[in-house]
């Protein structure tokens, strides 16, 4: 079994310092090796340096909840991450709980749990920030923060990730340009608030606030009640959409698709007073009367039962 490492910072916040580290399993300071564990503790107080580490990988990162140091800087636009690699590793798993602001960049992880994080420190930014990239690995990002908390994926300009699958549970998350190994990533969603603005593939939501900002969706849409969805992208939406909660339209005023077809069941609400949607294969009441949804396609259109 690898060893378990826990950051000390007894010298700065260089990765790469045998002191900054102590190893829990055989007594001694050095610096990661393959496959380690690697634990930045609650009550850690030494700031990590964003630099390069993928000469060797590891397994595991864990963040405790309660730690507030910062890894990796930002100086205006430029930023200076912390580059770690899993390649090869069981678990490849990272689970963040800390509050500090974070730019980390992550090769061939599994699995990313954040369960914590900071409030955005400025406009357009966000305390916790993750880029990734995979080749053989499908990484699946789980959230579950607390209102205000600031995670960002690949949201910053000119990045792009690898996540296959994202499942929200609460706090405020933003995805840039992602995509999965082999398709389009998928969406989960119970709680929080989701901005995207990236090709996406199948999207449920059981709850939160969705808004679709750029690129196409190419699965089904599933929007349960008490969900919202804002889709403001031009891009096309090729997927079934099946609606007992709201999807608005009224956020953007973009032209777009809808080409699959579109389910309103008792309760939804579908709101584009503009008309500025194509809905290509029309609207379909699922086993109730119009009364029983809020349907509004703009005051430009005419309806037409069949």
């Amino acid at each position: 079994m690898a060893d378990t490492y826990m950051w000390i910072g007894a010298t700065d916040g260089d990765w790469g310092t045998a002191a900054n580290w102590y190893n829990i399993t055989d007594d001694s300071n050095e610096v990661p090796l393959v496959g380690a564990k690697v634990i930045i503790p609650a009550d850690a107080s030494q700031d990590i340096t964003g630099s390069v580490q993928t000469g060797t990988a590891i397994d595991q990162l864990i963040i405790e909840e309660g730690c507030s140091i910062n890894i990796g800087s930002r100086s205006d636009s430029q930023i200076t991450a912390l580059e770690l690699t899993f390649a090869s590793q069981t678990n490849a798993t990272v689970e963040t709980a800390g509050t500090g602001t974070l730019y980390l960049d992550l090769t061939e992880p599994k699995t990313i749990t954040i369960n914590a994080a900071g409030a955005a420190p400025g406009d357009g930014q966000y305390a916790c920030n993750i880029v990734t990239s995979s080749s053989t690995n499908t990484p699946d990002v789980y959230m579950d923060c607390e209102s205000g908390e600031s995670v960002g994926i690949a949201a910053n300009a000119g990045e792009s990730g690898v996540i296959d699958a994202i499942y929200l549970m609460g706090g405020e998350l933003t995805v840039g340009t992602v995509a999965g190994v082999s398709a389009a990533t998928l969406i989960r969603q119970t709680g929080g608030t989701l901005t995207t603005d990236t090709a996406l593939g199948a999207t449920s939501l059981h709850g939160g606030t969705w808004r679709h900002n750029s690129g196409a969706v190419s699965g089904a849409t599933d929007i349960r009640e008490g969900a919202t969805a804002y889709y403001n992208s031009s891009g096309t939406h090729s997927g079934d959409v099946y609606v007992e909660g709201t999807l608005s339209f009224d956020e953007d005023l973009q032209s777009k698709t809808f080409s699959g077809n579109v389910y309103l069941h008792t309760g939804g609400t579908i709101s584009d007073t503009a008309g500025i949607v194509t809905f290509s294969s029309g609207i379909t009441l699922v086993r109730c009367r119009l009364d029983a949804v809020t349907l509004d396609v703009g005051s430009n259109r005419t309806l037409t039962l069949s």
